[in-house]
């Protein structure tokens, strides 16, 4: 026996178990309990299959976020000692192998750097009542200036790459 559209749109409001609530795409409205799949607020009509997978996408991203300042602290570190020994390197006049591997070290560590500078730059990407489901709100600040020298990094090893 095969379940119509319907029926399949009726399951998923029936069997919400996500943390964050179903809202509307265009405006934000809680459908909790709605019994129609057109929001009262705006009069957007939607799916319950596209609800959720907008809820689960929004609830990954507050659980990626839940760490956010730590993995940017860390990234601040990898990208300042990936570029104090690159430009160490490059002072001391390491060449040949030695001096690929430090290059291609420090670019691979401002990959990771950039990686987890932009993660402070996601809660940008929540919808406003999901920013305030984050308990420990990322540092943009601390983000953007991770994300500099992440850049700073990778230019600098590929500058002294090509040496």
């Amino acid at each position: 026996m095969s379940l119509t559209p319907q029926e399949i749109e009726e399951q998923i409001r029936a069997r919400w178990r996500l943390p964050v609530p179903p809202t509307c795409p265009k405006c934000g409205y809680n459908l909790t309990g709605l019994p129609t799949n057109r929001c009262p607020e705006c009069g957007r009509p939607f799916t319950w299959t596209d609800i959720e997978r907008r809820a689960s996408q929004v609830w990954v991203h507050l659980l990626l976020l839940r760490d956010a300042n730590r993995h940017v602290r860390s990234g601040l570190r990898f990208a300042g000692g990936g570029l104090a020994v690159t430009f160490a390197a490059y002072v001391l006049g390491v060449r040949g192998l030695l001096g690929a591997v430090v290059d291609l070290v420090g670019f691979l560590l401002a990959m990771v750097s950039l990686i987890l500078g932009w993660q402070a730059l996601t809660a940008a990407r929540l919808p406003p009542w999901a920013r305030e489901l984050v308990p420990d709100k990322p540092n943009l600040g601390i983000g953007v200036v991770t994300i500099l020298l992440a850049l700073t990094l990778a230019a600098a090893a590929g500058f002294f790459l090509t040496r």
